[in-house]
């Protein structure tokens, strides 16, 4: 019975703790790179002035995209990509929270007046 409650428990904190030890590589800082002019270069071989001044126009999404890049050349988390691939670096612990949302929806709810019609408003 411990081990039901451990598991669920367990695997969530654990996760938890790798991605918030690692956040530094999964939404690496830019301040470098924007004091040196030293960005990414896109695939139409933008110089760094122009990429500044497009950065000031469209600051945030130019900063997730070079945000991306380096997440994504970095060895260090490669191990780690599944869990973190498909949000933005900024949202770096958001598996988290859809692990408890999947948890609570699947293992919590079935404790909640079972059977009656307060359970499906709890699940809704």
């Amino acid at each position: 019975a411990i081990a039901i409650a451990a598991w669920p428990v367990g695997a969530t904190l654990g996760l938890a703790v790798l991605l918030f030890r690692n956040r530094r590589n999964l939404n690496p800082p830019l301040g470098k790179y924007y004091r040196r002019k030293k960005t990414f270069e896109s695939e139409g071989g933008e110089d760094a002035d122009a990429f500044l001044r497009e950065q000031r126009r469209h600051g945030k999404a130019i900063g997730q995209l070079a945000r991306l890049k380096i997440r994504n050349e970095d060895p260090t988390i490669k191990g780690l990509q599944f869990l973190f691939e498909d949000y933005e670096p900024r949202c770096y612990l958001f598996p988290i929270f859809e692990l408890v949302r999947r948890l609570f929806l699947t293992s919590v709810l079935a404790v909640f007046y079972p059977g009656s019609m307060q359970q499906v408003v709890v699940g809704v």
